[in-house]
This record gives C-alpha cells, sequence and structure tokens, in this order.
C-alpha cells in the first residue's frame, strides 16, 4: 500500500466516523470536536487524484518502438 492509498484510507475512514459519530462529542465535561467534514472531502479528492495518478504511472510500461525495412 502506498503512502497516498495509506492517507486515503484514513481519510474515509475519519468520514465515516463523522458521520456515525457526529461532528462534536460529549462526555461528562468534557468535548471533542473533530475536523471539518468539507475539508475531509477535498482531502479524499485529493488522495484519490494521487492514487489515481500512480496506479496510472504504474500501468503505463515502456515505450517500444519497432522499426519495420521496407
Amino acid at each position: 500500500m502506498t503512502e497516498a492509498e495509506q492517507r486515503l484510507a484514513e481519510v474515509r475512514q475519519s468520514i465515516a466516523e463523522i458521520l456515525r459519530e457526529g461532528q462534536r462529542i460529549r462526555k461528562a465535561d468534557r468535548e471533542l470536536q473533530r475536523a471539518d467534514l468539507a475539508s475531509l472531502r477535498q482531502l479524499e479528492d485529493q488522495y484519490a487524484q494521487q492514487v489515481a495518478a500512480e496506479t496510472a504511472a504504474k500501468n503505463r510500461g515502456r515505450n517500444r518502438i519497432s522499426y519495420l525495412s521496407i
């Protein structure tokens, strides 16, 4: 797993936690506010583009030129 794939997975996990548990969590006298959902969506798009670019570069391979004689 590349670094971009790992970060994409972490961002998606954070988004899932926010959707499941909410943006703010309060327990007794403590409060936790998670990252903004909009900024996480932007990060998700950015990392998805990086993963796509890495995958495309990996699948491109080497250019081969054939010379034909007539």
